[in-house]
């Protein structure tokens, strides 16, 4: 995306819409907590949604969403529902080995920096996970396509 989008969903995602705290990468609520929020119905959301459509010949979502993560908050290993995850990083760069993004790939952990506004696209039946950042107060958010 163009810098000026992805400064503005930095903020509006940030300091404009609303996010809640107690989302969990497992359905059983053992992992750490983290804060979420449900964007599929957004207006600026869908405006991003039309333009992986566009690039990737996306049929059509199931759910779109953000995640926020601060120090701490490392999500499980989970499975998404869905066909594909299109998963775009949000805020700020981190430094190298901080907030990194994991995937399974067979017996191989494939680990992704985390860097702003990368698309990691990847099948959703794979396990993969969201380090949390490693510095203090430093949020680390990504938005989440699933596909049908």
């Amino acid at each position: 995306l163009d810098r000026d989008l992805i400064d503005l969903l930095e903020r509006y995602y940030l300091f404009e819409h609303a996010h809640f705290y107690g989302h969990s990468s497992k359905d059983d609520n053992t992992g750490n907590y983290f804060f979420a929020s449900d964007v599929t119905k957004d207006k600026l959301t869908h405006y991003v949604a039309y333009k992986l459509q566009k690039q990737f010949d996306i049929k059509g979502f199931k759910r779109i969403y953000f995640n926020l993560q601060f120090n701490g908050m490392s999500g499980a290993w989970h499975k998404d529902d869905g066909h594909k995850t299109y998963m775009l990083m949000i805020t700020k760069t981190l430094k190298k080995d901080s907030g990194c993004f994991e995937v399974k790939v067979g017996s191989e952990i494939k680990s992704f920096p985390f860097e702003r506004n990368k698309l990691i696209i990847f099948e959703s039946n794979l396990f993969h996970r969201g380090l949390a950042p490693l510095e203090p107060g430093q949020p680390r958010m990504t938005l989440a396509f699933k596909t049908i």
